[in-house]
């Protein structure tokens, strides 16, 4: 994981968050582009610009000629009333554009309609005979088999080679439970771990004390494996775990010190923080208290 390049501050696993790119190449972004658009906009007036004349010269000749009385119609609750009367109502049998409408749809059919009637007969009889495109692609089908086709052969080779027998043994129970094993392996042997760095909603107080440790230690990995499980905060260089415990989630208290107790076995020592978000001036204070212990037992 790494810092987004656009400068929000924000951690993701690629060059950019998914948008922030534009923040960087957007050219309107660009203090040379805007200073340019801003001197082309500074000092356009009806006065000084023939477009901006010409449109204000057609809307007050518009406003004299009755455009103003128009307008002003809208803006009453009597009008307001009469456009919905007129609306009301409005059916195929009383309205003149909407009768016409229905009639011109009625009754269209391949005999009746000159375009309906063309358009059915250029689809009729469109066979891989009368069709260049269908006759082409006929052929193509025809002449393919595992000989000569070189997709249908690779595939065919790999069924004489033992594929047909790899396919059917994820149809067994005893396949399936070969795969589920296979993956229970592969989660243990910290692929769940690495899994875990891609959560994208971790808990607050986890998230706080998360960029404290950052903070104090830039090296420092989050969601870091050791052995099958994952640490929310490893200080390589001290061999220090750093982990918030909610107490809903971590109910289970003798999971948690087995879990424990396996990781100290490694060299690793822990500072946990119960339902408690710590202070940087806190963790800075326990982790000198770690290191002054194992100094002085040595």
């Amino acid at each position: 994981m790494k810092l987004c390049e656009c400068g929000c501050g924000k951690l993701c696993n690629r060059k950019f968050i998914r948008g922030h790119n534009t923040k960087v190449n957007n050219p309107m972004k660009k203090p040379e582009t805007r200073k340019k658009c801003s001197e082309i906009k500074m000092g356009r007036t009806k006065e000084t610009h023939e477009y901006l004349k010409m449109v204000a010269e057609k809307n007050k000749q518009y406003m004299l000629n009755g455009g103003a009385v128009y307008a002003q119609s809208f803006t009453s609750k009597e009008s307001y009333r009469i456009a919905a009367e007129k609306r009301t109502g409005r059916t195929k049998e009383n309205n003149e554009g909407r009768r016409k409408a229905a009639e011109k749809m009625t009754g269209r059919t391949k005999e009746t309609h000159e375009g309906v009637r063309k358009a059915t007969e250029k689809l009729l009889g469109r066979t891989k005979e009368t069709y260049e495109y269908l006759r082409e692609r006929a052929e193509i089908q025809r002449n393919r088999t595992k000989e000569n086709d070189e997709g249908r052969k690779r595939q065919a080779n790999w069924m004489k080679t033992g594929g047909a027998s790899y396919i059917a043994s994820f149809v067994t129970k005893e396949g399936r439970e070969r795969m589920a094993e296979k993956n229970k392996q592969l989660c243990l042997n910290g692929h769940a771990a690495y899994m875990n760095k891609f959560i994208k909603n971790p808990s607050g107080p986890e998230l706080e004390t998360r960029k404290i440790v950052k903070e104090l230690y830039p090296e420092s990995e989050h969601t870091y494996p050791i052995l099958s499980y994952a640490v929310d905060n490893a200080i390589l260089e001290l061999k220090i775990v750093i982990e918030y415990d909610g107490s809903y989630w971590h109910q289970d208290k003798e999971k948690d010190l087995k879990r424990q107790k396996e990781i100290e076995k490694e060299g690793w020592r822990f500072l946990r923080y119960i339902d408690h978000i710590p202070t940087l001036e806190q963790v800075k204070e326990d982790i000198r208290k770690i290191i002054d212990a194992s100094s002085t037992r040595c």
